[in-house]
């Protein structure tokens, strides 16, 4: 069912044919998390979809050897910079493997905000869901 309040959605063919086949794939999976429709995976709240649990975060300063051992532990392959209670930067997996390749010398004397993406995009948990796309 669409979330209360749903009235109605115009979506290009791009746009609907891409969560149409996105949601045809993995339909068991959203069965199971209460969505019984495209409509409702349509209108499906980023909050619902996100992990909220053992995230993994690290400061400015943590070393290459320790975000190594934080990405691995979350999972997630991935971990969120903070500074001042804030999210300031993120790095993936390939983020580690990239600065690997480039400053293999250097590479375990390099820090957080040496390698992290600067300035990631937030995005509020009510959004829906497609909007993200």
């Amino acid at each position: 069912m669409p979330k209360p309040g749903f009235k109605s959605l115009t979506l290009s063919e791009a746009v609907y044919d891409k969560f149409n086949q996105t949601y045809q794939k993995n339909k068991g999976e959203l069965t199971l998390k209460g969505v019984n429709s495209f409509s409702g995976y349509v209108t499906y709240l980023l909050e619902d979809v996100m992990k909220k649990d053992n995230l993994q975060i690290c400061s400015l300063d943590t070393t290459t050897k320790e975000l190594i051992h934080i990405i691995t532990q979350g999972k997630c392959g991935l971990v969120a910079v903070m500074s001042d209670n804030t999210i300031c930067g993120i790095i993936t997996d390939g983020d580690i493997r990239r600065v690997m390749e480039t400053k293999e010398e250097e590479f375990f004397k390099l820090q957080a905000g040496q390698i992290m993406s600067k300035n990631p995009k937030k995005i509020d948990q009510n959004t829906m869901l497609f909007t993200c796309y």
